[in-house]
């Protein structure tokens, strides 16, 4: 299964971008991995912003993409639940699943449409920084937990 993390907005050039090569290179061992950065919209109307970057996040996509959304009205995990759903989609034999970070304003309409699912990794809120080191540390967890590695512990 091939993963490809898409997220909204420019990550700045800082240690965060460092932690994050590093647990794509672990995620590497068991998956093929790819992150991708859609430039944020400029304007200044939350629902033209959700629409253009949608627009952009959906021609990042391929029909037969499984399109996990990471949204706050998501569904919750545990990170042993969280590594259930990695190893189910696994089991479904989907060839690439997508997971995406939204903009400010989260997704369009037509977003959530395309969405096979959706998931939270919080009630809180986190910078976009933050949320993606929290996600992808926790699909390298999940791996671990599925690979019975001691890393979880």
């Amino acid at each position: 299964m091939h993963i490809k993390i898409i997220w909204v907005g420019k990550a700045r050039k800082n240690d965060f971008t460092e932690l994050l090569a590093d647990y794509e290179r672990r995620i590497g061992r068991f998956c093929s991995i790819s992150l991708t950065e859609i430039k944020d919209s400029n304007s200044p109307e939350p629902e033209l912003q959700r629409k253009t970057e949608g627009e952009k996040i959906l021609s990042a996509l391929k029909p037969e993409d499984y399109l996990v959304l990471l949204d706050e009205k998501g569904k919750n995990f545990t990170s042993e639940g969280f590594a259930a759903k990695i190893q189910s989609i696994q089991g479904k034999n989907i060839k690439s699943c997508v997971f995406v970070m939204g903009g400010a304003y989260g997704f369009s309409k037509t977003v959530y449409e395309r969405a096979d699912e959706q998931i939270a990794l919080s009630q809180m809120t986190f910078t976009h920084q933050m949320v993606r080191l929290i996600f992808i540390e926790q699909l390298y967890r999940a791996f671990s937990i599925i690979n019975k590695m001691p890393y979880h512990h």
